[in-house]
């Protein structure tokens, strides 16, 4: 331009009238906890783009400063994944895993020229368990124990990665009591086990951990001891007195309360009768065992018994004093009265017999 003294600028031309310069693209700081990274567990350490996610709240926006590692306004600068990578183990770890997945700014979005990555973060992420499943297992019935312990054959297990297998799975079942006629159903759980060639239990989550299993507990059999029939004086029926045997085979810990008996002879006659039948049955604790929760192995029983003849009483009866020699002994007698009967039967003499008497001549 003109200068103050009447030097014109148009007196003279510049040779050199541009200067080479470049623009640097602006540095951005990555948030690495806005990116996502998770698979279920598959054996392997192995990432792949889609087990990758990324939030577009990774980069910030608003810039104030050339080095604040922000974007400029509200620009759209976009990420995608650049490595996948792995994980540095390939098991189901408690916290984040370190991946060697890396970042970069999304090809095809021309506002992403203007700008680079600084240092990528180390970026965590995490294998979630395996589903697996288990079929229905089943129950065996069992004799009454005095506990809702029971006995569960566990099914097989589906979804396990190829070419691992767990060990057998663990099953702990409860009956829904511990009695006989109120068992109807057991509560089974399940638990996974490691393999025996390092395959983790740790690395599958069981679906159906629990299950109701429909089963039943049988009566536990005991044995009454033979009893002892004791002989009776007739009393015109057949019920017997029948002293009851031990009973063995309760579950260690209970005592059923005294077994009852009904004894009945086989007459009620003295010349018939010589054998008590016994029918025993069981009954209730007295500390809440259920006769119901046993068997009676011998519920009967024959014993060996006999009947006496009851003894009886004659007074008031009377003889003629005398009588006129008629060639025999035969003599008058009045019979008297027959006490000791039982009661509501009625007994009676068809004949007198009387000691000889003496004919006074």
């Amino acid at each position: 331009h003109d200068m103050p003294r009447g030097e014109l600028a148009s007196n003279y031309s510049l040779a050199n009238d541009s200067l080479a310069a470049s623009i640097l693209a602006k540095e951005l700081d990555v948030d690495g906890g806005w990116i996502t990274i998770s698979k279920v567990y598959d054996g392997n350490t192995a990432i792949a783009s889609g087990n990758v996610s990324i939030n577009p709240s990774a980069l910030s926006g608003n810039a104030t400063a050339h080095n604040d590692g922000k974007f400029i306004g509200s620009e759209n600068v976009t990420l995608e994944v650049d490595t996948a990578g792995a994980f540095n183990s390939k098991d189901v770890v408690a916290g984040n895993q370190n991946t060697t997945t890396t970042v970069k700014l999304a090809a095809g979005n021309a506002v992403n020229d203007n700008y680079t990555l600084r240092p990528r973060p180390v970026l965590t992420g995490g294998i979630t368990a395996k589903d697996v499943t288990i079929s229905a297992g089943s129950v065996q019935t069992k004799v009454y124990d005095g506990t809702t312990l029971a006995a569960v054959t566990a099914g097989n297990l589906t979804g396990v990665v190829s070419g691992e297998q767990l060990g057998a799975t663990t099953a702990l079942g409860f009956f829904d009591s511990k009695d006989v006629l109120t068992a109807t159903t057991v509560t089974t759980f399940y638990t996974l086990t490691d393999g025996a060639n390092g395959e983790l239990a740790s690395n599958y989550n069981l679906v159906n951990p629990t299950e109701n299993i429909g089963a039943t507990i049988l009566a536990k059999d005991v044995t009454v001891a033979s009893g002892a029939a004791s002989s009776k004086v007739y009393d015109g029926n057949t019920t017997a007195s029948v002293t009851v045997g031990a009973l063995t085979g309760e579950v260690s810990g209970e005592t059923l309360g005294q077994t009852t008996v009904v004894g009945t002879y086989n007459s009620k006659d003295v010349l018939a009768a010589n054998s008590v039948t016994a029918v025993y049955s069981l009954v209730d604790g007295a500390n809440g065992e259920l006769a119901s929760n046993y068997h009676l192995l011998n519920p009967t029983e024959n014993i060996a018994s006999t009947i006496t003849a009851k003894a009886l009483t004659m007074t008031g009866s009377s003889v003629a004093p005398s009588k006129v020699y008629d060639g025999n002994t035969t003599a008058t007698v009045t019979v008297g009265a027959l006490t000791g009967e039982v009661s509501g039967l009625t007994g009676r003499f068809s004949q007198a017999l009387i000691k000889p008497m003496t004919i006074l001549r």
